[in-house]
Parts: C-alpha cells; structure tokens; sequence
C-alpha cells in the first residue's frame, strides 16, 4: 500500500504538470469544453448548409433564365413563321414548293381562305383556320374531314 501511495505522490504532480494534459484540460472539472466543441461543430453545419442553399439558389435562378430565355425564343419563332395564333387547322403538308401551290389553288377554289405556315422540319403546312381557341379548331376540324378532307389535323404553332 505505500508502494501506491509514494507511486501516487510521484506520479500525480508530474502528470498535472505535463503540458499534454493541461491542454486536454482533464483537471478542469469543466464540461464546457465539449459544449465549445459542439457548437462549433453545429455553426460550421449550419455554414455548410447556407452554402448549399446558396448553390442550390444559384442553379435554379440559371434554369429559371434559360426557360424564360426559351420561351423568349419560342415566342419570336412564331412570330417569324408568321402565325400569331395557337392552333391551326391543316388540310396538307408539303416539302416541293409545285405540289403546294397547286394544292393551295384547290382549296381556294372550294372556298376556304388558306395560309402557309412552315414547321420545324421543313414543311410547308396548308392552314384554312387559326384559332387560338381549342373547341373552334376541333369543330372546324370535324366539319372539314366530314366534308372536305378526311385526313385533316390540328397542328399546334410552334
């Protein structure tokens, strides 16, 4: 039992004394260590995830101008193929610039007034209505595969 108690008396002043220990601060008797730790911890959480939002702010505000810049384009391309309307009711569909002027002339002479429209891909569309009105374009459509052209369709402008 000395042998402990002289080890003791050896060990302890030499062990508080060890500058390893004074920075654990073992002997403080304070809790307050691991809560600096902690919120520190939880401030550069915190910091991380404002980051992470700010990022997530960034791309949207870049997808967000992109299809405001998309519908910007899409508006003015249908100004340029010279339709202002949303739907238009189509009695043909055609690439050689002959078979269209002739197939216009058919229409005309039936009576209906025609305009020509070009799509995407190149195509020269026969229209006798636009309309931005859905229920206009499908009644109008009805009476004209009834009566005129059975493969007639409603093309949506661009």
């Amino acid at each position: 039992m000395k042998r402990i108690l002289l080890l003791l008396l050896i060990v302890v002043p030499l062990w508080q004394s060890c500058d390893f220990f004074k920075k654990k601060d073992m002997f403080s008797g304070d809790a307050d260590t691991a809560e600096l730790y902690q919120k520190k911890q939880d401030s550069l959480e915190f910091v991380d995830s404002i980051k992470k939002l700010q990022n997530k702010i960034a791309r949207l505000r870049m997808e967000h101008q992109s299809l405001q810049d998309s519908l910007q384009a899409t508006g003015q391309q249908k100004k340029a193929a010279g339709s202002d309307y949303e739907y238009h009711v189509i009695v043909g569909s055609f690439k050689t610039q002959e078979y269209l002027n002739s197939y216009k002339r058919y229409v005309e002479e039936r009576g209906f007034d025609t305009r020509i429209l070009q799509n995407r891909y190149g195509f020269n569309l026969v229209s006798v209505e636009s309309t931005d009105n859905w229920n206009k374009a499908v009644t109008t459509l009805e009476a004209l595969r009834k009566d005129f052209e059975e493969s007639a369709w409603i093309y949506r402008g661009q």
